[in-house]
């Protein structure tokens, strides 16, 4: 018997079973438990694409998944799924589309179904039913550190 192989990683085929499910609930907003944030280091091999306009990284922080993105002196925290089909918009390594910055309009592409945010989180266009997460950064240029703070959640 020929052996079948999936061309999707087993989190991929759970995470695109789960959308139409998950597309149907109402989400509780985060507050007290999780950390408050998470520090993060251009320097550090994980977030060294941050040194680069549009580069973009993962980050965890408790149960919110993030995808940071580094736009000018700053950088830019997103919830890292989009609402449309809760799909992964991350650089992650099993990642097949990662979602694309263009720093001249600051608006983020999510490439599953092409929704468009702007650097607020809002949609632009595509069909996404609403925005993503935005969260507050702080971040120093000179030294390449940074903290997302999410206690006190961008809106």
């Amino acid at each position: 018997m020929a052996e079948f192989k999936c061309p999707l990683s087993r989190r991929m085929f759970l995470m695109a079973m789960a959308a139409p499910i998950a597309a149907s609930c109402e989400f509780a907003t985060i507050k007290g438990e999780v950390e408050d944030g998470a520090v993060f280091d251009l320097n550090d091999p994980e977030f060294e694409a941050l040194q680069a306009e549009g580069g973009m990284a993962c980050l965890s922080v408790g149960v919110v998944e993030l995808i940071l993105v580094r736009s000018g002196d700053e950088v830019i925290a997103f919830d890292r799924f989009c609402p449309h089909n809760l799909l992964d918009m991350g650089p992650c390594a099993e990642n097949p589309l990662p979602a694309v910055w263009d720093a001249q309009t600051k608006q983020l592409t999510c490439r599953w179904h092409t929704t468009v945010f702007d650097e607020d989180g809002d949609v632009v266009e595509g069909p996404s039913p609403s925005g993503i997460q935005r969260y507050l950064v702080n971040f120093d240029s000179a030294s390449g550190l940074g903290e997302v703070l999410l206690e006190g959640m961008a809106e």
